[in-house]
C-alpha cells in the first residue's frame, strides 16, 4: 500500500503575517536604530536592548520635560517678537533712563474755539445763508477754517486762505483756555502740577495744542521772534543739558528738558480725565468725537 498523502487546512492567516504586526515590529526596529544612531543624550536609552522598563520610563520623562519646556520657551520668545518692535541700537553701552530726556507729550483740544468769543456753527449757518459776518468774525472764521476738516461753504476768499502770523493770533485769540479744574489729575513723577505753568501752546496741523516739556523755539532755531507768537505762557529753556554732551549735571530737578529715573507711570508724566465745557463742544469744525488728542 502506497504512502498516503495527509493534507491539512491552513488559514491565510497562517501564512502571511498580520500587516499590523508588521508595522508595528517595523517601527520598533527603525526606533531602535535611531535612538542608537542618534546624538540626543538619552535617546538611546529608550530603545537599548537589556534596559528596565522604569529606566525607560526615567528617561522618557526628563526627555518629554525638556522638550515641554523647550517648546513653551520658544513659543514665548516668538509672541514676544510678534507684538514688540524690533529696536536696533548701535549704542557700545547701556545708559541710564536719568541720562535721556523725557520725550515732549503734546496734547491736542479737539474744540478749537471758545463760544463766547466765537461760535463756529453759528458763523457756518450765516455763510449758508449768505448773511455778512461782522469784521472779527469774518477773520475767526478764514482762520479756523484752515483746521478744520469739514466741506466749507465756498467763498470768493477761500483760494487766498494760508496760513500766516495774522491766522495763528486769531486762533490763540478764540482758543479755550485750559482750566485747571477741568483735569482731574496732572502729575509729574508723582507730583501735582499746575497746567499754565507746565504746558506751552505749539501750533500744529490739529490747530494750537499744548505741548509738554517742549524745548523753547530759542533752542531750536535761530531768530526764533521771526516764527513765534508771544504768548502768557511760561517758557522753559534748556538749562544743564546740550544736544551733544547729554545733561551736565546729577541734580535731576535742576535740569530741562526734564528727566526721570523710574520706569512705568509712577516715574512718568500722567494726565488723566481732562473735560472740556458743555457750551464750548462743536462737532461741525472737527470730528463728532469730542475730547483731546495726545501726540
Amino acid at each position: 500500500m502506497g504512502d498516503l498523502a495527509t493534507h491539512r487546512n491552513v488559514s491565510v492567516d497562517q501564512i502571511a503575517p498580520n500587516p499590523r504586526r508588521r508595522h508595528a515590529r517595523n517601527a520598533k526596529f527603525y526606533f531602535s536604530q535611531y535612538c542608537g544612531a542618534t546624538s540626543i543624550h538619552g535617546m538611546q536609552y529608550l530603545g537599548e536592548r537589556g534596559r528596565y522598563a522604569i529606566e525607560k520610563i526615567v528617561w522618557f520623562l526628563i526627555i518629554l520635560t525638556v522638550a515641554t519646556c523647550s517648546t513653551i520657551l520658544v513659543l514665548k520668545t516668538y509672541r514676544k517678537w510678534v507684538t514688540s518692535p524690533v529696536i536696533v541700537s548701535f549704542a557700545t553701552s547701556e545708559n541710564s533712563i536719568s541720562e535721556i530726556p523725557f520725550p515732549a507729550v503734546t496734547i491736542c483740544p479737539v474744540v478749537k474755539s471758545n463760544v463766547e468769543t466765537f461760535n463756529f456753527t453759528d458763523a457756518y449757518l450765516k455763510k449758508i445763508l449768505g448773511t455778512e459776518l461782522p469784521p472779527f468774525d469774518e477773520e475767526a472764521w478764514r482762520s479756523l477754517s484752515l483746521i478744520c476738516s469739514i466741506d466749507l461753504p465756498a467763498s470768493e476768499t477761500d483760494d487766498d486762505l494760508f496760513v500766516n502770523d495774522t491766522a495763528v493770533a486769531m486762533l490763540l485769540n478764540v482758543f479755550p483756555e485750559l482750566d485747571s479744574e477741568n483735569i482731574s489729575e496732572l502729575k509729574w513723577r508723582g507730583k501735582i502740577l499746575d497746567p499754565n505753568e507746565y504746558f506751552s501752546y505749539t501750533f500744529t496741523s490739529e490747530g494750537i495744542c499744548y505741548s509738554f516739556n517742549m524745548l523753547d523755539a530759542g533752542d531750536i532755531i535761530k531768530n526764533p521772534e521771526e516764527y513765534t507768537i508771544p504768548t502768557d505762557r511760561k517758557s522753559h529753556n534748556v538749562r544743564e543739558w546740550s544736544l551733544d554732551k547729554g545733561y551736565s549735571t546729577s541734580d535731576i530737578d535742576d535740569s530741562y528738558p526734564m528727566r526721570t529715573f523710574v520706569s512705568g507711570a509712577l516715574g512718568g508724566f500722567v494726565f488723566d480725565a481732562m473735560t472740556t465745557k458743555r457750551k464750548d463742544l462743536d462737532y461741525l469744525c472737527q470730528e463728532s468725537l469730542q475730547g483731546y488728542k495726545d501726540h
